[in-house]
């Protein structure tokens, strides 16, 4: 029975993530999750505080998330949680080496490396180009970050922007340099970044 495998694979999982736990523990996991895995390792972090009230929505999972991750954060670490959700938001799917330069202009940090950890119960991670790629779980978790956070992006658009701005300017200045009197139009950096 596909039903029973699903629950067996709910209960291995949730083993892995915390072997203590007992059995009792697990089931009442698995049902407040409402038998999703795309809810368990976020009822793990923050338990009923994410769920209550039987809502369970995407959209209201992140949220929940994020406010009570966000009070654990103070300062310059909570300003590199908020760019953090608004890189994977903007790009996709980012390598952290990505969102390292693009967006705080350095290489890999322990604070970016801390802000995707305590974020990973939201995300999940893909082999990309030699590298693990991070991106939301769910859809719904990004349409929320987009639609409660835009000065979150339009930060990360800004510093991207910055970011590459100059990697264009050598292209040019090494363009007019090999082509004479010829000039190369290139489309603005806005119209390029719009697309991502």
């Amino acid at each position: 029975d596909d039903n029973q495998e699903y629950h067996e694979l709910l209960v291995k999982y949730i083993s892995k993530l915390d072997d203590s736990l007992g059995k009792e523990e697990i089931e009442k996991t698995i049902e407040i999750a409402k038998n999703k895995f795309l809810y368990i390792r976020p009822y793990m972090v923050f338990g009923d505080l994410i769920f209550n009230n039987d809502d369970c929505e995407p959209k209201i999972v992140a949220k929940r998330y994020i406010d009570n991750l966000m009070k654990l954060y103070f300062g310059i670490s909570q300003n590199s949680l908020y760019l953090t959700l608004g890189a994977i938001t903007l790009f996709g799917q980012i390598a952290i080496r990505e969102l390292s330069n693009f967006i705080f202009y350095t290489d890999v940090t322990y604070d970016v490396i801390g802000c995707l950890n305590d974020l990973m119960p939201l995300l999940t991670v893909k082999r990309g180009d030699g590298e693990s790629v991070y991106e939301f779980a769910n859809s719904e978790y990004r349409s929320y970050i987009l639609e409660n956070y835009p000065k979150v992006i339009e930060e990360c658009i800004t510093r991207f922007q910055d970011y590459i701005m100059p990697w264009f300017e050598r292209l040019e200045e090494e363009t007019r340099k090999n082509s004479g009197d010829m000039s190369v139009q290139f489309d603005t950096l806005d119209k390029y970044v719009s697309t991502l």
